[in-house]
Order: C-alpha cells, then structure tokens, then sequence
C-alpha cells in the first residue's frame, strides 16, 4: 500500500467512525500538500476530494454531537420507561456515552434529563440484554468503547463484558 492509498484509507476510515474532525484535518492537510506540492503528484483527485467532503459533512450532521445528542436523549426518554422499548434503552446508553454526555449526565447539566432517566434503561427486567446491546455497540465503535471505558471504568467495563459473553453464549447454545 501506498502513502495515497494510506491516505485515503485513513480519512474513509475517519468517516465511517464518525471522527469528522480527524477526517477533516487529513483532508485539508492532503489538501495543503497537493497545492504547495512541486511535484505533480496528486494523493487525491478533486472529485474525490470533493466527495470525502460531501461524506465528512454527511457524518457531521449525524455524529456524536453533544447538542444532536442530547435533542435525541430527550425524544428516547419519552420511552424508556415503558415496557417493550429495548432498543430505545440501548439507544439511549449509547448516546449518551457516544456523544459524550454521562459527565454532563452526571452533573446535572443536561436540561431535561437527568441519571435517573439513565437507570431507568437498566431497572426495567432487561438490563442484562440493554448491557448486551450496549457493549454489542461497542465491540465495533472504538470511540464508543473507549468513551464507556473512560466514563466508567475498567472493573465496570469488564463486569459488563462478561455479562455480554454469558448472554452470547445463551444466544448461540442449543436448546435441549
């Protein structure tokens, strides 16, 4: 692979995780470099500068945004208490720990929610399978991992993830 092809990837790579402001370091830095370039050496051609553009400013509009997170805790809490909502607990959790929020969370400065909406997504009979969700999430978002990692800690973490490898294992056993 060639310092283009690296290039490329790692900004694509930077999209799809959602870190928009990584991809767009990278793509002004591509940028800078083909212009002040002596070389005709181009690492990206402009339409593909102008489509990874189009991509990072997609992604931005959906991302871990605090502010987009905390519009989209508010429509989730009007569920979480119900019974049947699984998804919109697990959902919940990730957004919080995705966008950021379980510092604000903790300190009382989100505006209508609060860490008893929090609890409520594991205090409803599934808050084994909202953990599974949860860590199942996680498992392929590295800045989701980290985020629950670093808000809670090792032993939670590991806690958590042990209780996602028993409830795989009960998923994928036979039933005799």
């Amino acid at each position: 692979m060639n310092a283009t092809t690296e290039t490329r990837e790692s900004i694509y790579k930077a999209v799809r995780n959602g870190k928009t402001d990584e991809a767009r370091k990278l793509l002004s830095k591509v940028v800078q470099y083909q212009s002040c370039s002596s070389r005709n050496e181009a690492v990206l051609t402009r339409s593909e500068i102008e489509l990874i553009e189009r991509a990072v400013n997609q992604a931005g509009e959906s991302s871990n945004d605090p502010y987009r997170g905390e519009a989209k805790l508010e429509k989730l809490k009007k569920r979480i208490g119900q019974q049947g909502a699984l998804s919109e607990r697990i959902e919940f959790l990730v957004t919080v720990y995705g966008c950021g929020l379980l510092g604000d969370l903790r300190f009382g400065e989100l505006t209508n929610i609060t860490e008893r909406d929090f609890d409520t997504c594991v205090e409803m009979g599934d808050g084994g399978e909202v953990i599974h969700g949860l860590i199942k999430r996680a498992l392929d978002d590295d800045d989701l991992l980290e985020r629950i990692i670093e808000g809670e800690g090792l032993d939670v973490w590991k806690a958590w993830h042990a209780q996602y490898e028993e409830i795989e294992r009960q998923i994928t056993s036979p039933l005799f």
